[in-house]
């Protein structure tokens, strides 16, 4: 495809005046390592002001908040924070283990406060139904951490797929990997059942899977199988300073989803290894 093509899906950029009279107030639940993203961006956020934090680890949230000099109201639970209407919170973003995903947000929901869900979504087809029930019924927006469709080349691909300069999509393929393997910087919460409930698909290939459904459009799959294995997380070695690692992994650190859409087929490949 020739520039002049691309050049005409390039977005003018307009300057945003952003209202900071009024903020929106948030609160953050899960002060973990993906917390710190979700706290650097709402800091350069003139009209956003962060007023409460929860977390189940006593003092965790208090010493995440002090990191920034931040003085917030800090909670033990999601539900003693959402339970505090003197907060007047008006979103949250939820940052904690994956198997907690859908019991934090739909809480939040039918408190009537928006969320921000990190990725991925939930960990089984029935808290995805249930999610997506409360968030109808508060009429409050719910959005899935899925930050690059945002990305300037997603939205151009977006684009040019839609302008059918690229003719009838009818097959897709992609792959994500994880270059410094199993995520296990901060202990075993990413690799255990009991708090991950899903390893790499979850982790890094629901970003493979919602940039091009996204693409095109998020047909409704006709069928969708798929395949997936634990080969390098069961082995001590993997973990030359925590051995004992091996044990504890309980999910997929490659998985091979397939779908067939209407008329086109898609398939992806994710691992997390090295």
């Amino acid at each position: 495809m020739s520039e002049d093509i691309l050049n005409r899906y390039i977005e003018t950029k307009e300057e945003t005046v952003i209202d900071a009279s009024k903020k929106v107030r948030v609160g953050i639940i899960g002060t973990g390592w993906i917390a710190e993203a979700h706290m650097a961006s709402y800091l350069k956020m003139p009209d956003v002001e962060i007023v409460a934090g929860a977390d189940l680890v006593e003092g965790k949230a208090e010493a995440f908040f002090q990191k920034y000099d931040r003085k917030v109201k800090c909670y033990r639970s999601h539900k003693e924070m959402l339970d505090d209407e003197s907060l007047h919170l008006d979103a949250v973003s939820v940052c904690t283990y994956n198997r907690t995903h859908a019991e934090c947000a739909i809480y939040a929901l039918q408190k009537g406060v928006h969320v921000l869900l990190e990725k991925p979504m939930c960990v089984t087809l029935e808290e995805a139904v249930a999610i997506r029930k409360a968030e109808k019924e508060s009429g409050k927006i719910l959005s899935v951490g899925f930050q690059p469709r945002l990305d300037a080349n997603m939205k151009m691909i977006k684009k040019i797929v839609e302008s059918g300069k690229l003719g009838k999509v009818y097959y897709i393929q992609t792959g994500g990997g994880r270059r410094r393997g199993i995520p296990t910087p901060y202990g075993t919460s990413f690799i255990e059942e009991e708090t991950a409930g899903i390893g790499a698909l979850g982790d890094i290939g629901c970003y493979s899977l919602d940039m091009v459904l996204n693409a095109v459009g998020y047909p409704k799959p006709l069928t969708v199988t798929g395949y997936k294995s634990a080969f390098f997380g069961v082995r001590p070695d993997y973990y030359p300073n925590h051995p004992e690692y091996a044990e504890k992994f309980q999910v997929e650190d490659f998985a091979q989803p397939l779908y067939v859409l209407k008329e086109i087929l898609f398939w992806t490949s994710v691992l997390h290894g090295r």
